[in-house]
């Protein structure tokens, strides 16, 4: 998060990285209380950003309830927002700017924020007084919960049911052979745990959007091409299943010769497809996981990418 102006009294600017609940919005929303906090009492203060989500935030929060406080995302610091501009008079008016459009002000302010990701300036959001506001604020493990308490609630309970997941009997294998390989990542390319992480995730989505893209697209184009060739229509899949099903119950009628196809290619269409997806699986894991990897030239944040050599052919 950071801030920069430039007025007659000179340049001045100021940036800080985040503690908890790190997102664009969430840095443009501190970096509107850090400019705040520089604004004399009973001033007009015009403020430039380009995020409009931020500015809706902000401006829709004036005349909040409780119940929707609670629903916010990051309700803490709006909430000094708010007390700071009430308490020191301050007129405020927050314009919309388009970003990365080559105006000064705001590509310094973004210079600054990367600053801000790598200093030592630490922007951590206490409870210290709310006002009039809220009566309370909730907190989990001393930190401030600032985004919707419900979905908070919910995501802690699938954490607990993860865990207890995790730690059953039948389940350590899997967790076995998931720590071998992040082991193993780590140590062939002599890098940390996150990064290991991070490189398992990129090769399962690379391979979930390979696999979409040569096997189960090319599949559905078939079964739609075969579907024509049939003349099998909509009401056809929805209405001749269930009556195959009562057929075979009663031992009353036979089904026809058209239901009985459909089955039987439904079937023959499942085996065929099970050593095809093997195949793929295999074929993709050696093409492009188990061949030498090379470092990206970019980074991203400090974390070094690799890609496989095939995939630079």
């Amino acid at each position: 998060a950071a801030f920069y102006t430039n007025n007659e009294e000179g340049e001045y600017s100021v940036y800080s990285s985040l503690f908890l609940w790190p997102s664009s919005t969430r840095a443009e929303i501190v970096a509107i209380f850090l400019a705040l906090l520089t604004a004399p009492e009973n001033s007009n203060v015009t403020i430039y950003t380009d995020s409009l989500s931020a500015i809706n935030s902000i401006n829709s929060a004036f005349d909040s309830t409780t119940r929707k406080w609670l629903k916010k995302t990051n309700n803490l610091i709006i909430i000094k927002i708010i007390m700071l501009i009430r308490e020191a008079s301050i007129n405020i008016k927050l314009v919309k700017i388009k970003g990365h459009s080559g105006i000064i002000g705001n590509d310094i302010a973004d210079k600054l924020a990367k600053n801000g990701q790598y200093g030592n300036n630490l922007f951590k959001n206490n409870v210290d007084f709310i006002d009039n506001i809220l009566s309370y604020f909730p907190v989990f493990i001393d930190s401030p919960i600032e985004v919707n308490i419900r979905r908070f609630i919910l995501k802690i309970l699938a954490t607990y049911e993860a865990t207890e997941w995790s730690l059953l009997k039948n389940n350590q294998e899997l967790l076995k052979v998931e720590t071998c390989l992040t082991t193993k990542l780590q140590k062939d390319f002599k890098i940390s745990l996150t990064e290991a992480q991070m490189l398992m995730a990129n090769i399962l989505i690379w391979f979930i959007l390979t696999f979409k893209e040569l096997l189960w697209k090319p599949r559905c184009e078939q079964v739609i091409l075969w579907e024509k060739r049939k003349s099998i229509t909509r009401t056809d899949k929805i209405t001749i299943e269930p009556k195959i099903k009562d057929n075979l119950k009663d031992n009353l009628n036979q089904p026809s010769d058209k239901a009985k196809d459909i089955k039987i290619r439904k079937a023959d269409r499942i085996q065929k497809s099970i050593p095809l997806v093997k195949k793929s699986m295999d074929t993709f894991i050696k093409k492009y996981i188990c061949e030498n990897w090379i470092p990206i030239k970019k980074k991203f944040d400090k974390v070094k990418l690799y890609i496989s050599k095939k995939l630079l052919e």
